[in-house]
Parts: C-alpha cells; sequence; structure tokens
C-alpha cells in the first residue's frame, strides 16, 4: 500500500500475527496503536519498534515500513 495520501488519520485493523506493509511512507508521518500490539520495523533504521495501546511512533520518511500484529491490533497511521 502506498502511504503518501495521508491527509488525516486513516484507521488500519489486523488480525494476530498479518503483516502490512507501506511503501514510501511521508515525512511528518506517526503511527499510533489504539488496541493489541505492534511490531514494526523500517527501511533504513537499525531500531525496531514494540508498541501498545497509547504508545506512539514517529517515524522519519522511508521508502518501506512493515508492521506486523502480535495480537488482533488497531492503530492510526497520520501526518503531523
Amino acid at each position: 500500500m502506498n502511504a503518501r495520501r495521508l491527509s488525516h488519520p486513516t484507521v488500519f485493523s489486523l488480525r494476530a500475527h498479518e503483516v502490512l506493509e507501506l511503501d514510501h511512507v511521508p515525512a511528518g508521518a506517526g503511527i499510533e496503536c489504539k488496541e493489541g500490539i505492534l511490531w514494526l520495523t523500517c527501511d533504513n533504521d537499525i531500531n525496531d519498534y514494540v508498541i501498545e495501546p497509547g504508545q506512539q511512533v514517529a517515524l522519519q520518511p522511508h521508502k518501506r515500513i512493515v508492521i506486523e500484529a502480535m495480537r488482533p491490533a488497531r492503530f492510526t497511521m497520520s501526518r503531523n
């Protein structure tokens, strides 16, 4: 999925162990976990992230981000 067109928060839902790949994450994008647990990894970032409800990750512009739900999860992605 191309994430370049984030004009307002977009809600995503994933089943346990479902993986979502997003291409071309725009500058200023962020992810907030609403429920479940998410694992995130980004191209050109040596860190991986695990976030739980209420936690957020501010993303640098990346070519690709991979998100896996460790259990059923819902999260939003938006531009600041």
